[in-house]
């Protein structure tokens, strides 16, 4: 597996959940610094703590993580705390991939921005959208893509935000429209799941706060990558235009089979999940051929045993 180029994979919102990535923060030692030196980044912009969200001494069932503040910084966080970790073992991707504000942790381990400046554009972008866009949601449906064409009322009240694979697509709508646009996937029989999410990413529905972004992105200094950049919604192999991009990040529509369809041409990778969850890897299942499954590793799940996973992986890669 080592043959083949690693990709390194962080995922956007969605993915996230109290008490991802505990067992690194309690056992991982360069994981903890990072999250902790990150942390500390975050108490100084905003007067909280991400870390006292995320790993509470006291968990009572499995409580709802989805303000954007937080959950912006800690899927930063976790993502690139983990990259921080696996490079300490000698483990260096060839190419990051970003997925929607994923692509501020890829940046970041790419050395487009600093890690610190990565959490100050997520809380800026947080409390944008928070002040000037409407309350929105995103729903991740299980079919083929073309059910959004081919349906009036989807189009009506939802726009397209993801293409996922060619069975898996994500709407994005008004808080409001949400239940109509769920009655009506439940009409035609489709499977589905409303994501843990306060705003209508990928759509017009955040426009509003655009401009603002972008003046603020401007303030940031944007350094070429140290390793080849992917993203999700452009050709996999352009790298960022600049700091103005990533607004581009949460605002343009994803194309997940696209991008990787070019990334693979005429030639195979290892793609190994930074995200909370797992979800690129099961994307990327999803669009490869099945006997390459091997190649595709996530580290982090709900379900823990982030340790030895690593320790796998590294005995594999190295």
């Amino acid at each position: 597996m080592s043959e083949r180029p690693v990709v390194f994979m962080f995922s956007g919102q969605g993915s996230q959940y109290v008490g991802m990535g505990r067992e690194l923060y309690d056992y991982e030692a360069n994981f903890r610094k990072w999250m902790d030196r990150l942390d500390q980044t975050f108490r100084e912009l905003t007067g909280h703590s991400v870390v006292e969200r995320l790993y509470p001494y006291r968990e009572s069932g499995r409580k709802p993580f989805e303000e954007l503040l937080f959950t912006h910084a800690a899927i930063f966080m976790v993502e690139y705390s983990l990259a921080q970790t696996l490079a300490e073992r000698g483990m260096i991707p060839d190419y990051v991939l970003g997925y929607s504000m994923g692509e501020f942790a890829a940046g970041a381990v790419a050395g487009v921005m600093t890690a610190d400046d990565g959490i100050r554009c997520l809380v800026k972008q947080a409390e944008l959208l928070q002040e000037r866009c409407v309350p929105g949601g995103m729903i991740a449906v299980v079919g083929d893509p073309g059910i959004f064409e081919s349906s009036p009322p989807l189009r009506q009240h939802a726009e397209l935000a993801a293409v996922n694979f060619r069975s898996h697509f994500v709407l994005s709508a008004r808080r409001e429209s949400l239940p109509v646009l769920e009655q009506h996937l439940l009409d035609k029989g489709a499977a589905f799941q409303r994501l843990p999410i306060p705003f209508a990413f990928h759509s017009s529905w955040i426009d509003p706060a655009a401009e603002a972004f972008r003046d603020f992105m401007s303030t940031i200094r944007v350094e070429q990558p140290r390793i080849p950049y992917l993203s999700s919604r452009r050709s996999p192999r352009a790298g960022m235009r600049g700091a103005a991009d990533y607004w581009d990040a949460v605002r343009e529509a994803v194309d997940f089979p696209e991008g990787l369809a070019r990334l693979e041409e005429g030639r195979h990778y290892t793609y190994i999940d930074l995200g909370p969850s797992g979800t690129l890897a099961n994307f990327v299942k999803y669009n490869v051929s099945s006997h390459r499954q091997g190649d595709i590793v996530a580290i982090m799940t709900p379900f823990g045993n982030e340790m030895d996973r690593i320790d796998a992986l590294c005995d594999r890669i190295s």
